[in-house]
């Protein structure tokens, strides 16, 4: 008696196995694909922080050389560019404001007062960053 050989199994896969691994990969790929453009607003939005926070604070050095406006007086206004680098008005991604306030406080035996200095950095878009400081005139 001689017996048959068995029938091969089937080589590759089934249509249903390709399609269910296409609408698998389809969905992780666009999860990936939404994670980017959040990621990039992200990093956007922390690189405009880190040039506003630089502003703000070359502003507050470059106070302690020039007068500054008496308290209720009036205010400074500097433009500066997306490098932090001071442009003209025109040229402007950021326009900072310099304004002083007394805010009563007084040194004890010195007779000076102490001044509160705020600077507002905006930038074209909207965004708004206040800082201030306490400084002796």
């Amino acid at each position: 008696m001689t017996s048959r050989p068995s029938p091969a199994a089937p080589f590759g896969f089934s249509l249903v196995e390709i399609t269910l691994t296409l609408g698998i990969v389809a969905f992780v790929l666009v999860s990936i694909l939404g994670l980017f453009s959040v990621g990039i607003e992200s990093s956007r939005r922390s690189a405009d922080d880190t040039i506003i926070s630089q502003i703000a604070n070359q502003v507050l050095s470059d106070t302690r050389t020039q007068d500054l406006p008496a308290p209720g007086t009036g205010s400074l206004e500097f433009y500066y560019n997306d490098k932090g680098v001071t442009v003209a008005q025109q040229e402007a991604v950021y326009k900072t404001t310099l304004s002083t306030q007394e805010p009563g406080t007084m040194i004890a035996d010195t007779g000076a007062h102490l001044y509160l200095i705020r600077i507002e950095v905006a930038s074209v878009k909207g965004s708004t960053v206040v800082h201030s400081s306490r400084v002796i005139p």
